[in-house]
């Protein structure tokens, strides 16, 4: 038997819905959400490649011509917040052509399965500081995290 749950304002019914759907207000359901992330987060033997070819990409844009570019995740997989791109959030340390080298936290939305897109980039000496400029961007859980990294030479 389906059980429905009517909503009526002045005598109007506005929407029938099933009481799962009311469990919370803004919860996404975890299939939605898992076919949200496979449909934008590279396969995993394709990962780091797109990864590094996208990073090069934005340092370049940047004016830094990299000649290798490291990363490490800061999370294992992807964060999703509703139906946004996966983000996901990454320590990089970019060496230019000349050795220079330069380090950060990127904040990064994957896209289509094919692609990262840069959203944010915090430099090293923007974390040392002022560490409140990453609130907001990265999970409040990742700061501390970051902020620790940013301390290392």
């Amino acid at each position: 038997m389906r059980k429905e749950i009517s909503i009526a304002l002045a005598g109007t019914l506005l929407v029938c819905v099933p009481p799962s759907a009311l469990a919370q207000p803004g919860a996404v359901r975890p299939d939605l959400q898992a076919g949200h992330i496979a449909a934008n987060v590279p396969p995993a033997p394709e990962f780091d490649a797109i990864l590094r070819r996208d990073l090069e990409a934005f340092f370049v844009d940047q004016g830094i011509a990299a000649s290798r570019v490291e990363f490490e995740l800061l999370r294992k997989g992807p964060t999703q917040s509703g139906v946004s791109y996966p983000k996901f959030y990454a320590w990089v340390r970019v060496i230019s052509m000349t050795g220079e080298s330069q380090s950060g936290a990127v904040r990064l939305s994957a896209q289509d399965r094919v692609r990262f897109e840069v959203t944010h980039y915090v430099p090293r000496a923007s974390i040392q500081l002022r560490p409140d400029v990453l609130d907001g961007l990265f999970p409040a859980a990742l700061v501390p995290i970051i902020v620790e990294r940013a301390k290392r030479p």
